[in-house]
């Protein structure tokens, strides 16, 4: 996890949100959670449009899972814009 977020993310923002996660559940609950929804994601990244989790209910996860989706969402965009920019190289 953190060597995909370090890439988007501040240290010290891991550093916050990580007890953040771990303060809401069991660090291999957090993880499993964190590789479901980025294989999820990724899995849909060939779409235009962000799609909503199929395995979370973004309207009543706790705001620590939300935050998860969203950093998913973040280190998604940022690869797709990395490829986009490597097509453009040559």
């Amino acid at each position: 996890m953190v060597g995909l977020l370090k890439n988007v993310f501040a240290l010290t923002e891991l550093k916050q949100a990580m007890g953040w996660l771990l303060a809401d559940a069991p660090a291999q609950e957090a993880y499993d959670n964190f590789v479901k929804l980025f294989n999820e994601q990724a899995a849909q990244q060939g779409q235009l449009a962000t799609q909503e989790p199929v395995s979370v209910d973004l309207t009543t996860a706790s705001p620590a899972t939300v935050m998860q989706y969203e950093a998913v969402q973040a280190v998604l965009h940022w690869l797709a814009a990395k490829r986009v920019l490597k097509a453009y190289e040559k």
